[in-house]
Formats: structure tokens, sequence, C-alpha cells
């Protein structure tokens, strides 16, 4: 909405006392102050329809009892004016929010929404700030219980344990050694400070927050003079101003007290420690150690001091050409080195070894100096540097894509909180500006010596794999625990039992009708009942290749996919496809060694990278189009070069660097494994589905985890396997980038057409084209139903799936809406609510795939049994069709989203290759619209199906997975 602002004008309540239009952001900036109570609301004014609102405070942590990150949790189960227990999730299931969510970081906590729709918009952003400021937790105490911690008992013949949704969550994050590692890390290095301490809650201290504090802990940190309010998009600000001061903030007086973040100095002086993290039998401290080195650099409000050292630790540590890293690696000190920093007020600059021996450190230290001092003297490759630049731009100028709006929310909120003016950080040119004169300087090198070389704090952590760490600590707990219910009398147990009922009473009671009605909401004849169209214009390129053209305002940036139908590859070579996914461009060529292919990359483009995709085709179960989809983006002409280095990665890749080769798989398995751990829901779920289906066990075979046990068996016998290996490579190569298997996607503004096809045809002329490109037959053994898996692991908490497959004709629109009431309703109150996992969801696809999930799960058998029930639910849901609809209208996101041009290639490259057309969407939309109470219940026969194919797959705590009732085909481990 446009509107005539002026500096100086007032608006209930409000002031602007800023307003510039920032070319960065391609968006007018106002800047409104609120006088009574001290608040601040920002409005980044554009045209994009996907509005976001999002408010956040200063909630650094005084303990590692995570009281910012419980409180988070909790102010969303009711308010003053919308006292239901979980707003927050009926939201998410009634609207049609793009974004919704809450985050704490080390010192802050945000909230920020998004929707397309204007109404529910100002719905999303009413309920949100009566939760921030008049939360219901503050006198129901249940809600503590239930989000942060809580004894549970509910037999006085049983162990007393804790329960608590981020009491588990936190469990499981600390199920990663690299999450303990960062934090430990930062308390060392500034001890004392706000971020000596956990603010997500370390697990072994969320049982000392007492209700109290909790309490006291929001009243002393939302309020609005401690808050950044943010708006964006197009919205009409007159309303949403006089929305903020009507029951908000004219309902606050500015305090003069303002929150304080504990920053002392970082001493001077070189600091040397040894810790443990948790791990299993199999990780040595020879080979399984991690070395960590950090130099305080300044601090983060220095924007040019953060630019640099951002930029520094990209093209010395994190890339292929880093030359830190790659004398570490040479030197055989590490398997992989990442770099590693702060998120908060201090400015930290340093790196991990990873897979380290202990007694290598002295070396690793002096590799480090000696590479560090080389380059100060002979200075740093500044075609490296101008490359890392150039990405660091590129994605400057993304800013998330289609959630540009909480990323420019995150970034403003992250300089508000330090005082610094939040608009700064949208004016990013300037500042690359700067650093790319810079280039022609010795300013990098200088900088180098002056904080790396002759750092007044540095900093060296080992941390060394120790077994059963956490079983130890659990064990310590379990001992306190009966102890203390040792010591208790009969009628102390009888409380603790009484309270527990009261809990769960408290969650099995419903909303009233009162509280249900108070909830905003949309009505179902808001939503359009037809989707965005998305042009798309099919041509004939050389030899034949399909060319998909979409035009779109894409400010000069072209986007592009090259997608290679793999259906000529036999089973056994499906791995050694994704091993050129992963190698190619990670190795020399015949024109490029590796680090010069990661710089030109840089240069030209956003990065190129190729992934295994398997996408089955509408109404079939198993009738899929396997392909190895290409991708790169670049501005302008620099596509021509992307196109190049594509070439030349796939023509010319020399293959003959066994020590390279087998270094990149390395550090690619130890990421692999390390991603397992937070993601195990997603394991779980492609590993069922793989026991059915033949399209999910080729996805299983060329990139899951049967990849991942072919890659662990290579590594383990690389010097036997390596010539066998680095042959078959080169035999699959040269079948893999036949113009006859190509097709292509490019997003871009229509001036760029004509140069992207010409590019694109010269590339068709330059590849091979090979003499075997005929289908061949991949067929796989299934272990088919009735079969169950636990991937078991020494991590704290579960990830718990069921599922099976149901008749594919009877799939329509409807299942999008099956699938939100079943994750955010059923699941969400049984799991999560009542059983303290993070979460839980149902998955239901058009290829009749319907998997359940759970994530960071404190249970086994009691999630399997909450699976089992979904027929009951469903034969009575309780709902009416008014409740139906709302929940419709919540399921509408699948159908109506906000798209960016390079999410346009994406989607549209999936809706290629699946045979999906507008029509197909046009009526899914209908039916998911027009679905009745009747159809949801009818739905229970196909959920029974599923079950009843009775697959399972647990990953999570071997001792948890031990001692459940569940039975096992196979138990393994990763």
């Amino acid at each position: 909405m446009t509107i005539n602002l002026k500096k100086g004008d007032q608006m209930h309540g409000f002031t602007l006392v800023d307003s510039q239009f920032i070319q960065d952001a391609n968006a007018q900036v106002h800047t409104f102050a609120h006088e009574q109570s001290g608040g601040q609301v920002i409005w980044v004014e554009n045209d994009d329809q996907n509005r976001s609102f999002g408010i956040g405070f200063k909630t650094p942590p005084k303990d590692s009892t995570g009281v910012a990150h419980i409180v988070e949790h909790s102010v969303l189960s009711g308010s003053r004016k919308y006292p239901a227990k979980d707003p927050f999730m009926t939201m998410l299931k009634t609207s049609m929010n793009t974004f919704l969510n809450a985050m704490t970081f080390s010192d802050m906590t945000i909230y920020p929404v998004s929707s397309m729709n204007e109404e529910d918009f100002h719905n999303l952003t009413d309920v949100y700030l009566d939760a921030v400021f008049f939360p219901k937790m503050t006198s129901e105490e249940n809600i503590f219980r239930q989000e942060g911690w809580h004894k549970e008992l509910f037999d006085k013949d049983e162990p007393i344990i804790y329960n608590g949704v981020v009491y588990n969550e936190m469990r499981g994050a600390y199920s990663d050694a690299e999450r303990i590692i960062m934090q430990d890390v930062t308390a060392n290095m500034h001890p004392g400070s706000t971020y000596a301490h956990e603010s997500g809650g370390y697990p072994y201290e969320i049982p000392d927050l007492t209700f109290d504090n909790f309490k006291q802990f929001h009243a002393d940190h939302y309020r609005p003079d401690n808050a950044l309010t943010y708006v964006y998009g197009d919205i009409d600000i007159d309303r949403t101003l006089g929305q903020i001061n009507g029951d908000f903030f004219s309902e606050f007086l500015k305090k003069d007290q303002q929150v304080q973040f504990d920053l002392p100095e970082t001493k001077d002086g070189h600091i040397e420690y040894q810790a443990f993290y948790d791990a299993d039998e199999r990780k040595t401290a020879e080979h399984d150690s991690y070395l960590t080195y950090m130099t305080h650099v300044g601090a983060s409000t220095d924007l040019t001091n953060n630019y640099v050292a951002n930029i520094l630790s990209d093209a010395l540590i994190e890339s292929e050409a880093a030359p830190i890293r790659q004398a570490l690696i040479e030197a055989g000190l590490a398997e992989e080195v990442e770099a590693i920093g702060s998120d908060g007020y201090y400015l930290d600059f340093g790196l991990v070894l990873k897979q380290f021996n202990p007694a290598n450190k002295d070396k690793a230290l002096a590799v480090i100096k000696e590479t560090l001092t080389d380059l100060v003297a002979n200075g740093i490759n500044r075609d490296l540097l101008e490359g890392v630049i150039n990405t660091r731009e590129f994605a400057a100028r993304q800013a998330g894509g289609t959630m540009k709006g909480i990323t420019y929310e995150i970034q403003m909120t992250m300089a508000w909180r330090y005082g610094m003016s939040p608009t700064e950080v949208l004016h990013f040119s300037k500042y690359f500006d700067d650093l790319r004169a810079k280039l022609a300087t010795d300013f990098y090198e200088e900088w180098l010596q002056d904080n790396l070389l002759a750092a007044d704090a540095s900093l060296v952590g080992i941390y060394q794999p120790k077994v059963g760490l956490f079983k130890e600590q659990d064990d310590q707990l379990a001992a306190k625990l009966a102890a203390e219910k040792a010591a208790m009398t009969d009628q102390d147990i009888q409380v603790l039992i009484q309270e527990n009922q009261a809990l769960r009473v408290y969650q099995d009671t419903p909303d009233t009708d009162e509280a249900r009605q108070a909830l905003p909401k949309l009505d179902i004849s808001d939503v359009p009942r037809t989707p965005q169209v998305i042009a798309e214009e099919t041509l004939t390129g050389q030899q034949g290749v399909p060319v998909l053209f979409h035009e779109q305002d894409a400010s000069g940036i072209r986007y592009v996919q090259m997608a290679y139908k793999l259906d000529h590859i036999a089973a056994e070579d499906l791995p050694y496809v994704n091993y050129l996914t992963i190698l190619l461009g990670l190795l020399d060529t015949e024109n490029y060694d590796y680090r010069q292919m990661d710089i030109e990359m840089m240069k030209a483009t956003a990065g190129i990278s190729m992934r295994p995709k398997v996408f089955i085709r509408e109404g079939s179960k198993d009738d899929y189009v396997p392909v190895l989809v290409s991708s790169f983006a670049a501005i302008g002409d620099h596509s021509a070069r992307g196109f190049e280095l594509l070439q030349d990665t796939m023509k010319f890749t020399d293959f003959s660097d066994k020590s390279r080769i087998l270094n990149v798989l390395q550090r690619v398995k130890f990421n692999m494994s390390q991603s397992y751990e937070g993601a195990g829901h997603r394991v779980a779920i492609s590993r069922l589905r793989s026991f059915y289906s033949q399209a999910a066990k080729y996805e299983d075979v060329i990139s899951g985890l049967s990849f991942y046990d072919h890659m662990t068996d290579l590594i383990e016998n690389f010097s036997t396997k390596a010539d066998d290996f680095i042959a078959k490579l080169i035999e699959v190569n040269s079948k893999m980038w036949d113009p006859r298997m190509l097709t292509v996607s490019l997003t871009a503004d229509t001036a760029d057409k004509a140069t992207l096809l010409e590019q694109v045809d010269q590339f068709i002329d330059q590849a091979d084209q090979t003499d075997r490109v005929e289908p061949v037959s991949v067929e796989f053994d299934l272990a088919g139903n009735n079969y169950h898996e636990a991937i078991q692991t020494n991590g704290n908490v579960q990830y718990v799936s069921v599922g099976g497959r149901v008749p594919i004709e009877d799939y329509n629109g409807r299942y999008v809406v099956f699938a939100n009431i079943l994750s955010k309703d059923y699941l969400h109150e049984n799991i999560r609510a009542k059983g303290g996992a993070y979460g839980a969801g149902i998955s239901l696809t058009s290829s009749g795939d319907v998997t359940t999930y759970s994530y960071r799960d404190p249970n086994v058998d009691k999630t399997v049994d909450v699976y089992r029930k979904l027929p009951d639910f469903l034969a009575n849901p309780g709902l009416s069709q008014d409740d139906l609809d709302q929940l419709i209208i919540g399921s509408m996101t699948a159908f109506h989203y906000p798209l960016t041009p390079a999410s346009v290639n994406n989607l549209m490259v999936t809706r290629h290759f699946r045979g999906m057309t507008k029509d197909m969407v046009d009526t899914r939309l209908s039916q998911a619209l027009d679905t009745k109470v009747a159809d949801l219940v009818a739905f229970k026969d196909q959920i029974q199906i599923a079950l009843d194919a009775d697959n399972l797959v647990v990953f999570g705590n071997k001792q948890k997975i031990d001692d459940s009732t569940q039975t096992f085909n196979n138990k393994r481990t990763i």
C-alpha cells in the first residue's frame, strides 16, 4: 500500500524518525519510535505480497537452564486474548502462513511470521503480539511443565524421570558432538560472558530452572523497550501501527533500566585445554578427536571487520582452494577442516580439525602458523579472494530467496541488539565495493598479521571421544532421582503422581468453544481456487534437446538446470553416479587443478552443484524417472563461463589422484554421519520406504544409507579397491553426459533468453555422444512388508517411523488436508505435547506412501502405540465442517506459496519429470477445498492398510531400542 510519509509524521503513538530508500534491498525503509513504551518499529516497504511480521527481544542468559528457550516455547501456549492451549499450533494448521516459527539465539529471541494473505498477516501479527506480551504461562504452571521440564511419575513403583519438550529437544541437540564443542569453545574463549551459557539449555541443568525464575525472566525481558518490531512487504501501515499500539504497546511505559549483556573484555593470552565428547566404542582418541583453534579479532559491531573475517574464513579455511585447509590435510593431520566463529557480540576467527590425533597438536599449530606466515609474506591469491567476495555478495542479494522478509528481520535484529543501526546491514554493496578495492592493497595480509599471527587472545582445545559419557551422566541422574524418591514419603510420592495426572488432565481437556472462537480466522471463501500460473515455454535445442524456459523478473540472474536421465545406468553402477556428483569439480581437470577450478566457479557463478534425484510419475507407484541434475546461477554473461566450467568437469576430469579422492570421500562420509544424528527422521522415512518401493530403494542405493554403506566399505578398503573404483568411475562418467539424455531448464529475464539459448546450444554441440544410451532394467530385491529395522546410535533421543503403501487410485487433493490434520492435530498433541518429543508428522504421497515420523523423541513404544491408534482418531475426529474448513485453509500453502526465480526452476523441473500438469494442480486444489468430514473419516481405511503393512524404523539410542518391546528383523549402526 503506497502512502506518503515524511520524517516527524505521527500515527497511533508512533513518530516516523527515519525514512530512506535502500537500493540493495530495493525498498523504502521506515523507522518509527513509540514514545510511551520505548518500542521501535521498522517497516521495509516494497511490493512483496509475502508479507512478514516479527518481534525480537534481547534475552541474554545468566545460566544454562534454557530459560530463554523455554519461555520462547511457552508464550505460544495461550494468551490473554487467545486463551486456547496452543494458539501457535492452531494458527499453524488453520492459517495460510508461509512461515510461522520462533527462534532462540545465543542472546536474543525472535518471533517471525509470513503470509501472502493480508488478512491472515494481521491475524498472525495479533496472535504473536498477544502471546509475547500477555501469555498464560505466568499463571498456568502446567505450560512450564509441558514445554520445559517436569518430574514424571504415574505409578509409585516406577522410577522418576525427567520429561518436557525443550528438555528432550536439547537432549537431541546435545547428541551432536559438534554442538557441544562449539558451545564449549565459546565458553572457554569468553568466560563470564553471556555466551559462556547455553541459551537453549544444557540438558543436565534445565531441571534447575524454577517456575518463579521462569516467570521473572519473561517480566524482565518481554517489553516493547527491549524489542525490535519489524514489518515487511506491501502492507497497510496505518492499520498495522494501530494494531501494534492498540492492545499492546499502549499498555506499557518505557523503563529506565535496559537489558544488559555480560561482555567482559576478552583476556589476553593463550588458552589450552582438553575435554571429552560422548562416543561409542568404535571411536578412538587417535583417530576421532577434534582440535579447535580460535583467535579473538574484535566485536561484531564493526561491520567491515565482520565482512573481512567471514571472507578470509571462506578463503583460507572453507573453500577447496583454502591454503590452511589444504596444508593441514596434505600433512595428514585431519580428514576435514572447517571454519568456526560465533553469532554473538564477540567476533572470533577459528577452525576445527576433525578426525584428529591429539599427539599431532604441536605439528598442527606449526602448520597453521607457517601457512599464515607465508600468506602474509607472499600474499593471498587475489582470484581466490575475488571469488569469495562474489559468492558472499550473491548470497546477500538473494537474502534467503522466498523468505527474504524473514532473512532481513534476523539480520536487522542482530544489529539492533548491540545498539547498531538496524538499517545499516541492508547497505551491503558499499562494503563489498570497499573489499574489492582493498584487493589492490596489502590490507588482507596486514589483517592476518595483526589479528591472527599477533593475536592478543587465542585458544586451543582438544576434544577426545569418551565411550558412554552421556550414559554415565544419565546413570548419575537416575541414581539422584532414585535417591530423591527413596527419601520421599508415600504422601510426597502421591503428590507427585497427582501433579502428573493434573498435567495429563490439562493436556486432555479440550479448549472451550469460547477459547477456540476467540482465535482470528479466515473464511474458506478467502482462498483463491486457482493457483498461481507459471509461464513455461517448451523449446527445442541442438540435437533435439528439450529446453524449458521460464520468464521471470530475475534481476539479471540466470538460473540453469541440466537434468540427465539415468535410466541407462545399471543397478550395480548407481553408487558411482553419486560418487561423480561428489568428485566432479573437486578433482583436477585437464585445464585446471581443483583449487583453481573452485576459484573459477566462485568468480563466475554462485556455485555449481550436482545431485541425483528420483521423480515418481503421477498416477504410478514405481514408474520413476531417475536423473542427475546439475545446477548453477550466474549474473549476466557470466553464465557462459558457468557452461564452460561445467563442460570441463564433465569431459576432462582427471581421476588419477587417489589421495585426493580418498580425502574428499572421507570428508563426505564424516559429514553424512554427522547430519544423520540431527535428521534421523529423514533417514527413518527413506529407509522405511525402501522396504517396499522400487523408487525409494533406487534413492537409497544411489544416495541414501545403502550408498553410505558402500562408501564406508570403499574407504575402509581403499588401498585394495582404488584401482577398480577409479576404472568404474571413468566408465560410468563416459556414459553420463550424452545430450540425448538431457533436459534443460532455464529461468531468467526475457532479455536474456536468446543469449542463454545460444549458450545451451553451444554446450550441447561440445558434448560427447556415446553408444550406450539404451534403458536398462533395474529391479531390486526388496525387504517387503512386515519389516522392522533399528538404526542404533549413542544419541539421547529417537526418531520413529511406521508406514506402508496404499492404493494410488484413491489419492487426491484431500490427502493434503488429511496430512495437515494428522500432523498438526493428533500427532502433535499425542507425541509432542503429551509424549515430550520435539515434533511429529505424517507424509502422504501421490505414489501411495503413508509414513509417520517423530523427531527428538524420548519414546519408542509409546510413539508406535500412538501411530497404531490413528484409525481410531479418524473414526471419530470430533470436527464440524466449520472446524474442517479452517484446517483446509491451513493446508493451502501446498498450493499457494511464494516463488522466486530460483524456486521456479526447481518446481518446474519437478513437475516436468513427474508429469504434473497445471490441470492436475487445479484439480487437486479444488478437491482439497471441497474436503468433507466424511472424507476424513473414510480415510481411516487407507491408514489401516498402511499400518497393516507393519513396517517400522527406529533411529536412536541403542539402550532405548533394546529396552523397547518392538522386535526387529535387523539392528545396525552407522
